[in-house]
């Protein structure tokens, strides 16, 4: 059996009141049902905080407004269960799960003609594994991955920020 690509993620925390300023990122590897635990040591029990995903080709994504409260040092956030658990909604919803916009190559908080311009540059190059023009993580880049980003600049997804 072929087991799954396992993707990465960071997560980031900032403080609800100064939101551009990152307190602590931290790196995880994904579980197959798209799940993942990040440790953070420079959070408290008492201020709110954004939660910030970033990928290496989606939308960066934050947690809802008004922030987040560790308890017990501890937080459980589920950004799947509905595009309102991102900030401003900004999650795709499919089979009643939501999930963050992928196709932003360079990063830039956008997804357009020139995302696609890139991914379309590798369609057909010998590269496999974990690269940036690999869309939807199946190892290749291909006329799917071409797909998904026309689909997402169609929908004009741009990242939402506070």
């Amino acid at each position: 059996a072929i087991s799954p690509r396992q993707d990465t993620i960071t997560v980031s925390i900032a403080d609800e009141n100064n939101p551009y300023q990152i307190i602590e990122s931290e790196n995880i590897y994904l579980q197959p049902d798209g799940s993942g635990t990040a440790k953070f040591t420079l959070a408290d029990n008492f201020n709110r905080y954004y939660l910030i995903i970033t990928h290496r080709n989606s939308i960066k994504t934050w947690s809802r407004l008004n922030g987040e409260m560790f308890s017990s040092n501890a937080m459980n956030y589920d950004f799947s269960l509905n595009s309102s658990m991102a900030y401003g909604g900004n999650m795709k919803m499919v089979n009643s799960q939501a999930y963050i916009y992928s196709g932003d190559v360079d990063q830039d908080g956008t997804i357009d003609g020139s995302d696609l311009s890139h991914v379309d540059n590798f369609i057909g190059a010998p590269n496999s594994g974990y690269i940036l023009s690999d869309i939807n993580n199946d190892g290749i880049t291909d006329g799917a991955d071409i797909s998904q980003v026309e689909n997402n600049i169609m929908h004009s997804i741009n990242a939402i920020a506070p």
